[in-house]
């Protein structure tokens, strides 16, 4: 058996004339610009991630330092209807809201009630379940205590058992 490989067709160039350089030198060109694509889009994946990392870092350092800057700038407020009210900076305002939302607002439903009187009734509730497991645990032994003494008491008065000293 005889076996035999036309490399014209393979190594023809487009306008059909004969390139032949050696096998070797083809399988070696095209190891060498494979394994030079694969590095350039390891190296460019690694530039991504470097410049996503440093670039994330500078805005998060730079927010802060505005928001620092941002928090103390004073402003004047206009209302609705165009009236200018006093002076401020954002962080005398958000605290005024703070306080103005930690006040005692109950009503009948839970829309009508604070954020802050929810949060009370929420951990006040908390508690006194915990109050009530304790009470009802309490109870339950004291009163299986003074049933089983009873008991004992009329068992003793039935059988005819004088307790000591009595």
């Amino acid at each position: 058996m005889k076996i035999e490989v036309d490399l014209s067709e393979v190594f023809d160039d487009e306008d059909g004339n004969v390139v032949r350089p050696s096998f070797k030198d083809a399988i070696m060109a095209e190891v060498v610009e494979r394994i030079h694509s694969d590095i350039a889009r390891e190296v460019s994946r690694k530039i991504l991630e470097i410049v996503d990392k440093e670039a994330a870092a500078e805005v998060s350092r730079l927010v802060a330092t505005a928001m620092d800057g941002a928090m103390d700038r004073e402003y004047t407020p206009v209302s609705l209807y165009g009236q200018k009210e006093a002076t401020t900076t954002l962080r005398k305002k958000i605290y005024g809201d703070i306080e103005k939302a930690m006040v005692w607002k109950d009503g009948h439903y839970d829309s009508d009630q604070s954020p802050y009187t929810r949060q009370i009734k929420k951990a006040v509730e908390a508690k006194l379940a915990n109050f009530q497991k304790e009470y009802n645990k309490e109870v339950d032994v004291r009163f299986v205590a003074d049933c089983m003494e009873y008991a004992r008491v009329k068992l003793q008065e039935r059988i005819g058992i004088k307790e000591a000293g009595k």
